[in-house]
């Protein structure tokens, strides 16, 4: 049992991750929106050209060769471009200098062994004029499948989805890990989900037929093909990200009242040398207006009310 937990654990540190969307939050960073566009389409060539070395339009084909291109900073190959890239602007944060400097080995081993190696936690881009962590699309693109399947393959409801994000979130893919339950990992996933339903558009969007996008592939003479929208590829990261994906908006939860309080002082101090606005959310009206606008769901992936113990 002792050598599971330890693989589970070297497993979790290679794919959670978090971001200090806090320290140095008004350091300018040009909005990478347009360049992300652009690069995802260019993704979906290749993995086309993946997809339809077999003949015939299979799906379980189109979502296998789409995800050697869109699933995790490991697995997946636009992820792990966006993790190393040096193409768009970040702001890299050092563990030892985030929030999240005085949380101990025990009380959050991921966290514990980045500050050991000095390594940083997510980097931070801007996208749609918000702010968010590169892990972010992890969280969209592999857990939000993970959404998807559940509800469309498996037909599980839309509350057993959220309820199996916010097990997963709590336990070994967030707060026993790294201390953390993020909220603005959640909405990640929420957003993947709709994304790959938006893929084939085969189901009207879980928000409603309003949000319907895609379909972003078709099959066409024994092929997938891009689906073009006068002569434009019609997938845009601004129908995706928004407030919640920032944890500086959308406020995460500490699995102690210890590491909450660690968090808080940081914050604190970070107002008191800056004379800015660091305090949970730091843009109030943006995120509620978000959560009101994602009701009934909201409550599962946005928290308005502040940093928190879980």
């Amino acid at each position: 049992m002792k050598i599971l937990f330890i693989l589970l654990l070297l497993q979790s540190v290679v794919v959670a991750s978090e971001v200090d969307n806090f320290t140095s939050r008004y350091e300018p960073l040009p909005d990478s929106v347009e360049y992300l566009n652009q690069k995802t389409e260019e993704a979906f060539d290749q993995a086309l050209l993946l997809v339809n070395e077999k003949k015939g339009c299979s799906e379980k084909n189109l979502y296998k060769g789409l995800r050697v291109y869109f699933r995790n900073h490991v697995q997946g190959k636009f992820n792990r471009w966006l993790a190393h890239t040096d193409e768009i602007s970040k702001r890299p944060v050092n563990n030892s200098l985030s929030i999240y400097q005085d949380f101990k080995w025990y009380e959050a081993p991921t966290g514990a062994l980045k500050n050991i190696y000095q390594d940083t936690v997510a980097e931070a881009i801007v996208v749609n004029g918000v702010q968010l962590g590169t892990d972010k699309f992890e969280h969209f693109f592999g857990r939000g499948y993970a959404y998807f399947h559940k509800l469309t393959r498996k037909k599980k409801s839309i509350e057993a989805v959220l309820k199996f994000g916010h097990r997963s979130e709590k336990y070994l893919l967030g707060s026993k890990t790294t201390g953390i339950y993020s909220y603005g990992d959640l909405a990640g996933n929420f957003h993947g989900m709709r994304f790959w339903n938006h893929l084939l558009a085969k189901t009207q969007d879980v928000l409603g037929p309003e949000y319907n996008q895609g379909p972003y592939v078709v099959c066409e003479k024994g092929q997938w093909q891009k689906k073009m929208v006068n002569n434009k590829f019609p997938f845009d990261w601004k129908n995706y990200v928004d407030a919640s994906w920032d944890e500086g908006n959308n406020c995460s939860a500490f699995r102690t009242e210890s590491l909450l309080k660690k968090v808080q002082k940081r914050v604190q101090l970070l107002e008191e040398k800056t004379g800015l606005r660091h305090t949970c959310p730091v843009e109030p009206e943006a995120i509620s207006a978000l959560k009101e606008k994602m009701f009934p769901f909201s409550k599962w992936f946005i928290n308005s009310d502040g940093h928190k113990k879980l």
